[in-house]
């Protein structure tokens, strides 16, 4: 079972590549390591080829394979299950997004300091990274 947490590590599943863009954007300008991944087929099958992320950031609507089934294979996968993941999208209820096995739900359209502020919950930010960064 893989067990290596790469804890700056934010994966992002959005099937809209504007919202995609700018999420992966605004985490890597606060020193996050980010991965994007357009649909959860996608997203689970690299998963499993490198270490786990501290945090999934998942919609639901999605082309291949939906946020719900994602939210159920990742649940009965157990080199993945431990993975937090929290649902932001534009639909969807909160309590079934929670039986699903999602830490939590925020809903679009979403303040960027919404998403920053559940991000940083589960993964503080490196603010040596985001120096190197800006100079």
């Amino acid at each position: 079972m893989k067990t290596d947490n790469n804890s700056q590590s934010v994966v992002v599943v959005e099937d809209d590549p504007d919202i995609r863009e700018a999420i992966c954007e605004m985490l890597e300008f606060e020193g996050y390591s980010v991965v994007a991944f357009e649909n959860g087929k996608e997203a689970l099958e690299r998963l499993h080829e490198s270490q786990n992320p501290g945090l999934i950031l998942l919609d639901l609507m999605m082309p291949v394979m939906n946020g719900v089934q994602f939210l159920r294979a990742r649940r009965n996968d157990e080199t993945l299950a431990d993975i937090p993941c929290f649902v932001v999208s534009a639909v969807g209820k909160q309590k079934e997004i929670i039986r699903e096995g999602a830490q939590g739900f925020l809903r679009k359209p979403v303040d960027a300091g919404d998403i920053l502020e559940v991000v940083r919950s589960y993964i503080p930010a490196d603010p040596h990274l985001r120096s190197r960064l800006l100079h």
